[in-house]
């Protein structure tokens, strides 16, 4: 999804079936995952805070990048309008900082490079759970501000899908 120009493609979609068709492709191994905040929470209370907002960003992109893909394959314009992509940005730069720049240039296409960044914070957050470190200050500021950047998102996501049309 990374090369996909969504501005473009949402443009194409309505009117040509056969890219709709690739997106559609595209979406199915990911059709069954889960909104971000929806994993029991009986999980979230083995893991540190940290280790949590971790796991909840890099959900968050694989979430995004599903609906784009799905919406893409039904055919809706406006997909970059549609899909919350401010909202994932906030949250990589809440969970990668000094990253904010590369967001703010590349957005949506550059997300699969940082997929590999939060996969190792989130390892080495559970490294630090497992072996009994205590996180500092920052940390747990950090893990709070995603965590609610991340049910910000999930809450705007259900009541657009509560809505007619939506």
């Amino acid at each position: 999804m990374s090369a996909i120009e969504i501005e473009n493609a949402s443009k194409r979609t309505p009117r040509d079936p056969k890219l709709r068709q690739l997106f559609e492709v595209v979406s199915r191994p990911i059709a069954n995952l889960k909104a971000p905040d929806s994993p029991p929470k009986i999980e979230q209370i083995f893991v540190s805070p940290l280790a949590w907002a971790y796991f909840s960003a890099y959900q968050t992109v694989v979430m995004v990048a599903s609906a784009v893909a799905k919406s893409l394959a039904s055919g809706l314009e406006n997909v970059d309008k549609l899909v919350k992509l401010d909202a994932a940005n906030k949250i990589l730069k809440a969970a990668l900082p000094h990253q904010s720049e590369y967001i703010d240039e590349y957005g949506f296409k550059g997300y699969h490079y940082l997929l590999d960044e939060l996969e190792e914070k989130l390892m080495l957050a559970l490294r630090q759970t497992l072996d009994g470190e205590d996180l500092d200050q920052e940390s747990i500021s950090r893990s709070a501000k995603i965590i609610k950047m991340v049910k910000e998102i999930s809450a705007q996501s259900e009541a657009a899908s509560v809505q007619p049309g939506g």
